[in-house]
C-alpha cells in the first residue's frame, strides 16, 4: 500500500510540476498530503489477491522465457506469441 500512495504522489503532484529546490519540492509534497488528508479516500482493490498472484506469475514465466531465449526483437514475439522457439 505504501508503493501504491507513493505513485499516486508521483502520479498527481510530482510530475505535474517544476520545483527549483528541494523545499519547494517538499513544500509541494505536504501540501499534497494536506488535501488528500483532508478527504480521504479509502483504496478499494479491483482485483482479488488470487488474480494479482497469477499475473505476477505469468510474468514471471515470461520473464524467464525471454531471459532464456535472447532479448531480441525475435524472442520478444515469441513470447508475445506463446511460443517456445524465437519467432522471425
Amino acid at each position: 500500500m505504501v508503493e501504491r500512495f507513493f505513485a499516486e504522489i508521483t502520479r498527481n503532484r510530482i510530475r505535474r510540476g517544476a520545483f527549483t529546490s528541494v523545499a519547494e519540492l517538499k513544500s509541494a509534497i505536504m501540501e499534497y498530503l494536506d488535501n488528500h488528508n483532508a478527504d480521504p479516500k479509502p483504496f478499494i482493490w479491483t482485483k482479488s489477491a488470487g488474480q494479482i498472484l497469477e499475473k505476477g506469475a505469468r510474468a514471471k514465466q515470461a520473464l524467464e522465457r525471454v531471459t532464456t531465449l535472447g532479448c531480441g526483437a525475435a524472442a520478444r514475439r515469441s513470447v508475445l506469441l506463446g511460443a517456445s522457439e524465437p519467432v522471425n
